[in-house]
């Protein structure tokens, strides 16, 4: 053979019309199309965009349509095949010349535009069955959610029926009460009328005896008679008001009962109409949800446009798609060993916890005994060594045995109040009890102080408690109740609050507008017990918010008082006539000095 002459080729690579088939390959609709696997394409597109399972409303005119649209592409694309499988087929057997040349470029170009249109109708009938099976889901999804609408109508019917039905059988059972009663009214009246009658008889027929007789003889038989009959009248009247009573009581009773059905009937409706209310508003929710997953899926389906440019990369990750599958379900498989182990130790993790919680619950109680005992103890033998308390707080523990507590920083106030609870508790023995805080807001605690009195009252006991609430401003003499001028002539002759609710009082305590000011807070008890009876006072002194070297001033008086001003008076009060507890800060050697004097110091009042 001559090496100019051009080798043949393949029948179909030389003819358009002769169609390669490679193996493993399926037909549908007259051309090749490659087997591409479904559940691939429903991943990518769940990844994609996720398709919302609210059905959307469609009529058979709106699924034609879109089955018609791609169809018509289909027939398109059909339709050119044909065209080019009616064109004759080439032949090779000419001389190789620059026209064949041309052909065969031609060929080749016919060749890849149908390669092309076949991948093209490939790609469209893959999108049409990934659509039809998410119509059809679609419409499964929205035959359920009509079921479930027409299950709620007919739950809605029935509760209707049933309060329907219930309102007759009130309706028939009042009306039968009523016949009974009737009938047990006519009972009574012919039983009455029975009796009349046979007495009636029984006299005519000893009247016409008496006729009949001799009447001189039976003279005495007519008296007996008459008196009888007057007996007889009168027992008769007896029993009718006996009756009547009777009566009147059954006809009551019923009254009651009657009323008693009527209402739990009434009850019984006004619970079905807030069912009914309850499916009611629970159908508006799912209206207005189905409506929002209605806008939802007529979002998503325009999205659905915009999988075509996303078919091409579906195309280019299928031959990778077996790979990272079975890594994924062996990281799957990874993951859901890890979580499994996971939930065994996290099982007895929580075992362990609830065993660890019980103890800590039971030490945390024993606890809470062994401080109230051991405050109690303290305050016991803080009352029997008769000395001023002082609560110092310091930054270090070198002053812990110089005062009667001794505390940190940063213990919490809640704390400090707990520990000196039970020496302000003694104010409902009669005791008075004052505090001077240099270190705690006066308010916090007068409030936790209320809250543990009004805890005590509330206990049963023997004795009645009433608690009242006064509040002054000592520099600019201000009743702080009422916001007037205090005068100065008697102490504790301000405004007085009684104590109900500690909410309310504490609000108050809260809205006092002071600054640089010291406050008096007092706390009167009245209590009585038969005819025994005792008024004692909490008072306390807020020196919280003034400066040091005033607080300082303030305090050694509890020492040294010349009475000239309302608070001096105050403080000589606290310090003849009550047990005091100085609650201050350690800022400088001074005021060590200044506690530790006052600590050693014994209550007057114990003197006595």
């Amino acid at each position: 053979m001559d090496s100019n002459t051009p080798k043949k080729r393949p029948l179909e690579e030389v003819s358009p019309n002769v169609l390669y088939s490679p193996p493993k390959r399926r037909a549908s609709f007259g051309f090749e199309m490659a087997s591409i696997p479904t559940t691939s394409i429903t991943n990518e597109h769940n990844q994609s965009s996720k398709v919302s399972k609210l059905p959307k409303p469609f009529t058979a005119a709106n699924s034609n349509s879109n089955q018609l649209s791609y169809l018509n592409d289909f027939q398109s694309i059909l339709s050119m095949q044909e065209r080019l499988s009616r064109k004759p087929p080439l032949t090779i057997s000419a001389p190789f010349d620059y026209k064949s040349t041309i052909s065969h470029v031609g060929s080749n170009e016919l060749q890849d535009t149908l390669s092309s249109l076949n991948q093209e109708c490939r790609e469209k009938h893959r999108k049409l069955e990934y659509l039809t099976d998410e119509l059809n889901r679609l419409r499964r999804i929205y035959r359920n959610y009509q079921q479930k609408v027409e299950t709620t109508t007919s739950e809605i019917h029935n509760v209707q029926a049933s309060l329907e039905y219930m309102e007759e059988e009130i309706v028939n059972h009042v009306g039968n009460e009523e016949k009974l009663i009737e009938i047990k009214l006519n009972e009574n009246r012919i039983k009455l009328d029975n009796q009349f009658t046979e007495i009636e008889f029984e006299m005519a027929s000893e009247v016409q005896e008496v006729r009949n007789f001799d009447y001189t003889e039976l003279v005495d038989k007519i008296d007996a008679l008459k008196q009888a009959e007057s007996k007889l009248m009168e027992e008769i009247k007896q029993q009718s008001a006996a009756n009547d009573e009777k009566y009147n009581a059954e006809v009551d009773k019923l009254k009651k009962s009657l009323e008693d059905e009527i209402k739990e009937a009434q009850q019984e409706e006004n619970e079905s109409k807030l069912v009914l209310e309850q499916l009611l508003k629970d159908l508006e929710k799912i209206t207005a949800d189905y409506r929002s997953k209605l806008s939802e899926f007529e979002t998503q389906s325009r999205q659905i446009e915009g999988l075509k440019l996303q078919i091409t990369n579906i195309e280019e990750t299928m031959n990778n798609y077996v790979n990272v599958k079975k890594e994924t379900e062996s990281e799957l498989s990874n993951v859901k060993r890890i979580l499994d182990e996971k939930v065994a130790q996290d099982k007895i993790e929580q075992q362990e916890f609830d065993t660890v919680y019980l103890e800590y619950s039971s030490l945390h109680d024993k606890v809470k005994k062994h401080d109230d005992h051991r405050r109690i103890l303290e305050n016991s033998i803080m009352e029997y060594q008769g000395k001023i308390r002082v609560y110092a707080i310091a930054k270090a523990d070198e002053y812990e045995n110089c005062f009667s507590k001794c505390f940190q920083e940063d213990t919490p106030s809640s704390f400090i109040v707990e520990e000196f609870s039970h020496f302000v508790k003694t104010v409902i023995r009669g005791t008075n009890v004052s505090i001077i805080s240099q270190y705690l807001p006066g308010g916090t605690i007068i409030c936790q102080t209320m809250n543990q009195l009004l805890h005590i009252q509330n206990q049963p006991s023997t004795w009645q408690f009433q608690f009242e609430y006064q509040a002054v401003e000592i520099n600019q003499s201000i009743d702080l109740l009422t916001g007037s001028k205090l005068t100065q002539s008697s102490l504790f002759q301000s405004q007085k609050m009684r104590i109900d609710e500690p909410s309310r009082v504490g609000g108050i305590i809260n809205g006092f507008d002071v600054n640089k000011d010291v406050i008096v807070h007092v706390i009167t008890v009245n209590g009585v017990k038969e005819k025994k009876q005792f008024e004692s006072r909490l008072v306390l002194v807020d020196i919280s918010k003034v400066d040091s070297n005033e607080q300082m001033n303030i305090i050694q008086k509890l020492l040294r008082n010349d009475k000239s001003t309302y608070l001096d008076r105050v403080l000589e009060w606290i310090s003849k006539r009550s047990n005091p507890l100085v609650v201050s800060k350690i800022n400088d050697l001074n005021a060590f000095n200044l506690l530790k004097t006052i600590n050693l110091t014994n209550v007057a009042s114990k003197k006595k």
